[in-house]
Parts: structure tokens; sequence; C-alpha cells
């Protein structure tokens, strides 16, 4: 590794001294082409995007894509260049966040870190810095950056899944990588990557396609696509230059096989739960300094919050406001604004929960439209419902009292949501928010198949978690008035039906497994989290907040329900013969746990539960006691 390494260090160095490209040659090998353009590097970036930069940044390109274009880069945004070289994306990234955002370009060569320092400072780029390290190990905290960018610089690398982990590490929830390399669309002959001729010429270390994509995964990104971009063919003469110490038949399976490729994956978010993770409540007048704060941490501006403070609206998580909402309400019309979040916060569903909350408040006060100025964010809202309209539709009792019309600029995109309703008076459809219901509702139909260890009256089969919640919610509705229960029939109904659905990515775990048992709560809570989280955050927050309310045993419905949940499960293995138990040696002893939440909550279950006991002992169902 440590060869590998100091070659490829070595060339790139004599690279950028003399213009030559990573071949270390300027008239021949890979990067050749007629005309003389790079068959590699010319033509990647489109001269609209490379004209504010010098013609001396322009000839220092080392790339064989534009990853820049393709990772949506946002204002604001913390952007790291993986293997920056003489510093094009990050010239092109440091634009794109604009002066509250920043770029880390990374690189292990001295000579290009000094070249990239000098270009920045003549093109007047200050969000930028330069720090020396490699791929595998890099220098940055965990979860410090929200877009890794890298262009053919991977491939150099002899220890990818490495470089996979560390992105991982340190991009942040919802985080994107977009890469541009070089890969193989078959696997070639190993002599090849034993080159180090080919390794510094960006071919010996291209990843064969489908290993790519499983280093990616293992490393815990999803989304992952990788989708070939150009297919290089070289001549027995361009080869023989390029690897002079490779066989000619080995050297040959390069042509063809050798593509340039745009690789993008993203890592995954666990969105928060309100209630849970943080709390929204409206502001107050000792919030104001923090909102102010929050939002030029955001780039937003602060004018007029002061007077419209008692209309926003904040997220707050352990002591620290980490969102906000803003409304100004004039008759029938309502303006949107200083929708900001703290880095902790994005992409956790923070501030789309703050944006319906205001919403509905801007309805509340009598509303039927709200309105926003946007600089970057157009795609976002449009997502929640909001539509692109003339900045002269924008009210007048809205201009003339906002203080932000005359501080957003003409170029601000303006955007309405109507909060009325149809002609026959039913609120207008949030087709979003109905596809994630639709898309949840979908999801857990798996729980048809997701099977328990208890079995089916018959004996047949299996019990599948669905069957159980709707068994167990005719136990709530036939037992209720038998047992003395006094609370909600409904919040019991309700419970039951939520109490499982995590199942569906913990699967279940028997009552008896004591291994399982030990991190049951862990595997749950990640579980709860990830599926709720497909919900729109209101809907999310409501089953989260059942299934919390089941586990945490606190309501009267709570313990009803569990009462229930553990006299239908010993039902269920008395009926069935005790075919489990059975299979899984349970004695009498082992199940006197699970019985007595029942026994103990009231004396109509006992005397159920005793009957069951009456009837398994007759039949014999259990296995014997150690030691009998």
């Amino acid at each position: 590794m440590d060869e590998i390494r100091k070659i490829v260090e070595k060339k790139y160095a004599e690279a950028v001294r003399k213009g030559s490209c990573c071949c270390g040659s300027s008239t021949g090998g890979c990067c050749s082409a007629p005309g003389g353009k790079d068959a590699i590097t010319s033509g990647i970036y489109g001269e609209e995007v490379l004209e504010k930069l010098p013609e001396s940044v322009k000839n220092q390109s080392f790339g064989c894509g534009s990853p820049t274009l393709k990772a949506g880069i946002h204002p604001g945004e913390v952007v790291l260049d993986l293997g920056s070289g003489a510093g094009i994306d990050t010239f092109l990234a440091a634009e794109r966040v604009g002066p509250a955002g920043r770029v880390f370009g990374l690189d292990m060569t001295e000579e290009m870190l000094e070249t990239a320092r000098k270009n920045a400072a003549e093109i007047g780029a200050g969000n930028i810095t330069y720090i020396k390290g490699t791929i595998e190990s890099i220098p940055l905290p965990d979860e410090s950056v929200d877009v890794i960018l890298s262009n053919c610089v991977i491939n150099l690398s002899p220890d990818k899944p490495a470089v996979f982990r560390e992105a991982f590490r340190v991009l942040r929830p919802g985080g994107r990588l977009s890469v541009s390399d070089m890969v193989f669309l078959c696997r070639v002959d190993p002599a090849i990557q034993k080159s180090l001729d080919a390794w510094a010429g960006c071919v010996a270390g291209a990843a064969f396609v489908g290993d790519l994509a499983g280093f990616l995964s293992e490393a815990g990104f999803e989304e992952v696509r990788i989708v070939p971009e150009r297919i290089f063919r070289f001549t027995r003469e361009e080869l023989a230059g390029m690897f002079p110490d490779l066989p000619p038949e080995a050297a040959e399976e390069v042509s063809g096989a050798l593509a340039s490729a745009s690789v993008t994956a993203r890592r995954p978010v666990q969105p928060w739960m309100e209630g849970a993770d943080y709390r929204i409540r409206p502001a107050e007048p000792g919030d104001l300094g923090r909102v102010e704060e929050l939002l030029r941490e955001c780039g937003l501006p602060v004018e007029g919050v002061g007077e419209n403070l008692e209309s926003f609206l904040v997220a707050e998580k352990e002591g620290k406001i980490i969102g906000s909402a803003g409304l100004e309400i004039a008759g029938e019309s309502a303006l949107l604004r200083s929708v900001a979040s703290a880095a902790c916060a994005r992409k956790r569903r923070v501030a789309e929960t703050l944006v319906r909350r205001a919403v509905d408040r801007a309805a509340e006060s009598g509303a039927r439209s709200v309105f926003l100025l946007t600089e970057t964010a157009e795609g976002w809202f449009a997502r929640m419902g909001f539509t692109a309209v003339s900045r002269d539709a924008l009210p007048a009792e809205i201009r003339s009292r906002s203080a932000l019309e005359g501080v957003c600029p003409a170029s601000s995109t303006c955007m309405k949501l109507s909060t009325a309703v149809s002609p026959g008076g039913v609120p207008l459809v949030d087709r979003e928010r109905i596809a994630r219901i639709l898309d949840f509702l979908v999801e857990i139909d798996g729980l048809k198949r997701v099977y328990r260890a208890g079995y089916l009256a018959d004996g047949s089969r299996h019990e599948s978690d669905a069957e159980h919640m709707w068994h167990l919610g005719m136990y709530a509705l036939a037992l209720s008035g038998e047992t003395g229960f006094s609370g909600d029939v409904g919040r019991v109904l309700r419970l039951v039906l939520c109490h499982d659905l995590v199942e569906l990515y913990a699967g279940d775990t028997y009552a008896y497994d004591e291994a399982g048992v030990e991190n049951q709560a862990e595997r749950e809570e990640k579980a709860a989290r990830a599926l709720f989280g497909k919900l729109p955050p209101d809907l999310g927050a409501f089953f989260y907040g059942a299934w919390r309310e089941f586990e945490e045993q606190v309501t009267p419905e709570a313990r009803f329900a569990r009462a229930l949940d553990h006299l239908q499960g010993f039902a269920q293995n008395v009926i069935s013969s005790g075919k489990s138990w059975t299979e899984n040696g349970i004695t009498r002893k082992r199940t006197s746990l699970r019985t007595s939440f029942p026994r103990q909550y009231s004396q109509a279950l006992a005397e159920i539960v005793e009957t069951l006991y009456s009837l398994a002992d007759e039949k014999g169902l259990f296995a014997p006691e150690e030691g009998s």
C-alpha cells in the first residue's frame, strides 16, 4: 500500500509541476487524444461552467467527470473534495455554497496543495480550506460534512473500503456522495492490478462496478447508483506506451472494459420524532436572540423578527433552539418566513414539521393563502405543496407590512400555498402527504409475512404479526367489559394495532429467547424510527407515540393492552396444543413470568389464565422441569 501511495504521489507532483496529465506524459498515453486533447479529462465541464476560472486552473484538471454538477450543492452546505488536486472542483463547489458555506480540499501531495492555494487566492475564493492527508483517514470530525466530492481519485486508493467507511463517518445523516471515477465494466487480468504504472495512470486501481457497489453498501450507504459515462478504447501502440510492464494480452483487456462513471450514494437519515427527540412550541420573548443567531447561521435575514416573534414557532432539543418558522399575517394572507434548521437538525424533517405547523396556524388565523420568498429552496418548498407565482401576486397588505419585501432580492422566487377548501368544503389534497401515507400502508403489508413463534389454533402454520394484532384487538373488545376496565377502549385498539409494527424491521422476538430479549429494546427503537419516519411528521409522531405508550406502560390503556398481549400469546399456545412450547422445550415454570401480568391485572383475567393452565396440564403440553 505504501509503495503504491508513493508512486501515485510522485507522479501527480510531477504532473502539476510540468502541466502534464496523470500518466506523467503531455504527449501520449491514456490521456492523449487527437488534436492534443485529453482523452479522459477533456470536455467534462462545459465552457459556461469554466468561464469564471483562470486559464491556468482550467488546464490543471486531472478529473474524469463532473461530480460537483451532479451533487446538487446548496448554499450554506459544507463540502469535502477527496483528492482535491489543483482545486477545480473546490472552486466550483465554493461558488455554490456561497459565503455561508464551507469547502474543504483534501490532498496528500504538497505540490497539489500549494497549487490549489495559489489558484484559490487568484480567484478570491475565501471559503475554501485545504488540508493535507489521505482519503483513507480523513482528518475531519464525525458528521461534519454535507457533501463529499471526488474526481478520479478513489481509484488510486489501494484500500477502497476504508475510503468509503471514512466518507460515511464524516458525512452528516442524509449527506450525499458524488464521485466521478474510473471503473471496470468487467473483471480483467489480475496482472493489471500489480502494475505500478497502471496504478498511477488511473487504470489498475479502477474497481469492478459490482465490487464498488458492494464497498458502498457495506460502508452503510443507500441509494447507490453507478452510471458509466464514457467507455475508453485504445490501440495496441497506446496500450504499450501506457503499460510497458504488462504482457500485451493483459493490457489489451483494458480497452473497452475501462470506463469513467458517475457514482452517487447517500448516508441514511433517521428522522427525528417530535415529542421524543424534540418539541415544537410558540416562540417566547426570551427566544429572540437565539432565533436571530440561528437565522444568521443559515444566511437568512433577521429584519422584522422581533416585531413578529409572537407568530413564530421554534423547535427545541435539550434546551437548544434547532429550528424556526415565522409568520406575518395580514387579513386573509400570510407570509411564511425564517424557515431554518440548525446543522444538527438538517435532513431530520424538523423543518418540514415546522412548516406544516406554521401553515396550520395561518389557516386557524383565517389566512386562505400562504406566501413565501426564497432564493435557494424552491424545489424543497414545491415538495411541500407550494407553487411559484409572480412576485406581483404578493398581496398589498403583505408588501406594505413585511420587512422582508425590502431585503429579499428581486431574484427571489415567490411561492404560494392555498389553505382554503374546495367548493364542496373538503380540504384540498396534499398529494405528497397522501403518497407517503400510501407508501407506509403498502410497507406494513409485510407484517402478514412476519411470523411469530406461536401457531394458529389448528397448528397448521405459525401465526403472523398482522393476525396477532387483529386477534389482540378482538380480545380487547370482547374482554373489556368482563375485566372492569374503565378506560378508553378505542385507545386500547390504537395501541394493540401499533405495538408490533416495529417487528416489520426488527423481527419477532420469542418471549423465551433470553439472548434476543437483551437487545430487543434497542432493535425495536431503531426500527420504530425508520418505519414511522416514512410517514408525514405529524402522523409519524402519532404512531411513534402509540408504540412508546404501549412500551412504557404508564397509562391504564397500555397496562390493559399488555395484559391482553401476554394472555393471547399464552392462550394461543394452549389451543394449538403447545406446539411452540414443545419445539423450544418450555416448562410450566418458565411461563409463569409471562402470565403474571394478566393474573395480577384483574380477577377475571386471572381465572382465564388458571383455566388455561388446567387444560395445558391435562394435555401434558409443558416440557419436564429440569431435574424431574
